[in-house]
């Protein structure tokens, strides 16, 4: 099994295009999935550089359900704050979009849009390393959903004792569901 600093290294770089089209793709399969129509409220990251969009996911959300998105507050935790706009976002720690207010919030999300570098075909995710969503996850009930590029899909992703397994992962091209 390859080490997660190894495997980060090698991922395949992905062109403009191909994002383009696959955060199309995703984002189709995401809204018309029951996950997403029956969620009343979401917790959802913002996308960075080379992470699939999460953009028309948030605008589409905030029609009929509460969205909660990451704040860091610490070098090693991470709270969820709820927005109603994209003015209550401002560009924070890393260049990333968070809220603007630090209120966490003590909501029971129905729904969890998890980021990764990488995903295994057995519910593995391979973050950028901090641990962030792996701590905040740890005793959530939500049901975690991956976005992945297909091409960054792997068999085998090492897997640490603090590392949170996903229920599903979703790509482009097909949903891998986990027990």
């Amino acid at each position: 099994m390859i080490e997660k600093r190894t495997l980060r290294r090698q991922l395949p770089i992905l062109n403009e295009t191909y994002c383009l089209e696959a955060d199309r793709r995703m984002t189709a399969q995401i809204l018309a999935s029951d996950w997403f129509q029956e969620a009343r409220s979401i917790f959802v990251y913002v996308n960075m550089d080379l992470e699939p969009s999460t953009r028309t996911i948030i605008e589409t959300a905030w029609q009929n359900k509460k969205v909660f998105v990451p704040k860091c507050i610490s070098k090693n935790e991470m709270i969820a704050v709820q927005i109603r706009s994209w003015n209550d976002l401002q560009e924070g720690t890393m260049h990333i979009l968070e809220p603007i207010h630090d209120e966490p919030s003590d909501v029971d999300f129905d729904l969890g849009l998890i980021p990764c570098v990488a995903a295994g075909t057995h519910g593995q995710r391979l973050g950028h390393g901090a641990g962030y969503y792996d701590r905040f996850l740890q005793g959530k009930h939500m049901k975690k959903l991956c976005l992945c590029y297909e091409k960054r899909i792997c068999d085998e992703i090492e897997m640490d004792a603090h590392d949170v397994y996903m229920d599903a992962v979703v790509t482009e091209k097909n949903w891998y569901y986990f027990q």
